[in-house]
């Protein structure tokens, strides 16, 4: 699990350590074998493999502005992810006070709070299984080419054809939007609130 963290500051810092982690200490008790769960991967390119179910990890609904995200989390823990995209919206804006205005600008997100943010990534990551949330969307922004922070149309595009935003050259409009446990990973919360 430590050789695929999220942020590359929580993994192992080199082979070495990687190896050494490998290597059993004297009189260590082996835990049952986990049992096997069948994961079904959308990409037809990368076939089904069984990999070994982690248990969910609770989040702590915390908050900077005493936002209450029980309903989002319980949105989410439901898989309805329309109404738990709208929630996020709803809540984003709540925490930035900019409900009447209806969106978010570039300056709002810079001030956005840190613990907000993590909470609500963090239950999107969580109920969906690593599929949805800002930092699946983060990682894949890099991965297109994308510097953090830094608007570039050729990676916008590229970005928003990987997430399912765009399909044949074209944005598609909310409406359209895959509110499926099967959209392309990275494809919800789908950003209501930007500007």
């Amino acid at each position: 699990d430590k050789l695929i963290q999220e942020y590359v500051k929580d993994r192992y810092k080199s082979a070495e350590e990687v190896l050494s982690a490998l290597k059993p200490a004297a009189a260590v008790v082996e835990p049952p074998p986990q049992k096997l769960q069948q994961v079904t991967v959308v990409s037809a390119s990368v076939p089904t493999q069984p990999v070994p179910q982690t248990p969910l990890v609770s989040v702590q609904l915390e908050s900077e502005k005493g936002i209450n995200y029980s309903d989002l989390e319980r949105l989410l823990a439901a898989q309805k992810w329309r109404g738990a995209d709208r929630e996020t919206s709803t809540k984003m804006l709540e925490v930035m006070q900019q409900i009447s205005r209806g969106y978010l600008t570039e300056e709002d997100i810079g001030k956005f709070p840190a613990k907000d943010l993590q909470t609500i990534d963090r239950l999107w990551v969580r109920h969906s299984h690593r599929r949805f949330g800002f930092s699946v969307q983060k990682g894949l922004w890099l991965k297109s080419g994308g510097k953090p922070g830094v608007y570039d149309a050729t990676v916008w595009d590229q970005f928003g054809d990987r997430v399912g935003w765009r399909v044949n050259n074209q944005w598609v409009y909310y409406s359209d939007v895959n509110f499926t446990s099967k959209a392309s990973p990275g494809h919800l919360p789908g950003g209501t609130v930007f500007g």
